[in-house]
């Protein structure tokens, strides 16, 4: 029993700078003792923290450590439990993973979906995340929702097996989005650079126009010094040229044959996928990530056509616009209740920027809808009250009109 009296599973924090590693320390497989930190003294050496709470008195330990003996086997055992954590992974390099990236560029949090393949499985749903009020990026797995004690709670369906592991996942994801990033800015300066090129072309000076006997007198010229005879090695050069061009249309026939079978599958499927999110709008969190699985899973099935992931981002921006505008409307709703009732200035100037968006974003009629029918129930129930002078005693309004 000595033996297996103290075993200890350990996961380092490399971010953290007091506590080195945290995790759970079993006592001869009958009791588990959660929360067992192992932390940075003053004076650089580690030492271990067992779990306690904040009292009036302060600190009291919940775990108490009766004997120095019993104190160096889980300090043992909780070292050795950081060693094993810290060489997980290790046996996994760059060559072993591939990782595509489809940038989205929305204005929003999310910036990236990456798709990983590694011995012959496939990952996707990988979110590329900004983070919240700071600068840089950082990589989230795909994670599911439960319902728990504290209401929603998300888990990983996919995670890294150590810190290292985690570290070094998010360094190829983010390497890889970069060059992405950096792949689709010079395509496009690329194109910018041809469209200018050709502008100047046709701004160009055209030829002048010759005559047709000066172009039929110096035909006859031509022909009259090199006679209309044509090598063996001429004409065998023609021949190859002609049969080339013969075999490069194939292969094109062929490879158009093959991506028109990838784009209407995975059209398709977008389509199908559009469908859904109309059914279940408006998307939870966990709808939202459900449908980045999904534009992953269809782009790497298409080998990241350009087109299509045109089209994925493309309905990505119009959920994540439409998603947008409904939190405007809401904003506006808690406003118009807030105000209660609207005096004349309000109203005009509530009604006219609500019928100036239905005109101007009839595209979605989803959100178009919603305005109209709020814009209804107002005048229905004429939420308007006239602005009496200030010798009635009545309160002015201070907001004269909502931020859409």
């Amino acid at each position: 029993m000595d033996g297996d009296l103290i075993r200890a599973e350990m996961h380092v924090l490399p971010e953290n700078k007091n506590v080195l590693a945290v995790g759970n320390v079993t006592v001869a497989n009958f009791l588990t003792i959660k929360n067992v930190r192992l932390m940075k003294g003053k004076d650089g050496n580690a030492f271990l923290s067992l779990p306690g709470e904040q009292g009036e008195k302060g600190w009291k330990n919940i775990v108490s450590v009766l004997t120095p003996e019993m104190k160096e086997k889980i300090k043992k055992e909780v070292l050795q439990a950081v060693r094993q954590d810290l060489g997980k992974g290790l046996g996994v390099y760059a060559e072993d993973i591939s990782i595509k990236v489809i940038p989205v560029n929305n204005g929003g949090q999310l910036r990236g979906i990456a798709t990983l393949d590694m011995f012959g499985l496939q990952i996707g749903g990988i979110k590329i995340l900004e983070k919240k009020n700071q600068k840089g990026l950082y990589v989230s797995m795909p994670q599911y929702s439960a319902k728990g004690k504290n209401g929603i709670e998300w888990n990983d369906v996919v995670y890294p097996t150590s810190a290292d592991a985690r570290w070094r996942l998010s360094e190829w994801v983010l390497d890889a989005y970069e060059k992405e990033v950096k792949k689709t800015v010079q395509h496009d300066r690329k194109q910018e650079q041809e469209k200018t090129t050709v502008e100047q072309a046709e701004k160009q000076t055209e030829p002048e126009e010759k005559s047709v006997s000066e172009i039929e007198t110096k035909t006859e010229a031509e022909n009259k010094q090199s006679p209309n005879k044509s090598t063996s090695a001429e004409i065998s050069d023609a021949v190859i040229k002609e049969l080339e061009y013969e075999v490069l249309e194939k292969d094109q026939a062929e490879v158009s044959d093959d991506r028109t079978i990838d784009l209407f599958e995975v059209e398709s499927n977008l389509k199908k996928l559009e469908a859904w999110i109309e059914k279940k709008w408006p998307l939870t969190d966990a709808g939202w990530d459900e449908v980045i699985t999904k534009v992953s899973e269809y782009t790497a099935m298409a080998n990241e056509q350009p087109d299509i992931i045109a089209k994925a981002v493309k309905m990505l921006d119009f959920y994540d616009h439409r998603s947008k505008e409904e939190a405007k409307l809401q904003r506006l709703e808690a406003w118009i209740e807030k105000n209660w009732p609207l005096t004349d200035p309000q109203w005009a100037n509530t009604k006219y920027k609500m019928i100036r968006y239905i005109n101007d974003h009839n595209n979605d009629i989803v959100v178009v809808k919603k305005y109209e029918e709020l814009l209804l129930r107002l005048e229905s129930e004429k939420r308007v009250v006239y602005v009496m002078p200030q010798s009635q005693n009545l309160p002015a309004k201070k907001n004269d009109a909502p931020v859409l």
